[in-house]
């Protein structure tokens, strides 16, 4: 995930995103290919 990060913005997994989704502005950001785990959902929180 760190490779695919933007600067200035927080990656969260699909995980975390179902832990503070109520709690924060999040936005989409696609499928990734993260290294020994395969295609992730990755979400930015805003």
């Amino acid at each position: 995930m760190v490779n695919n990060s933007v600067p200035g913005k927080i990656n969260i997994s699909k995980y975390t995103y179902k832990l503070i989704k109520e709690d924060f502005n999040r936005e989409y950001r696609g499928q990734i290919k993260v290294k020994n785990h395969g295609e992730m959902a990755i979400y930015f929180i805003n």
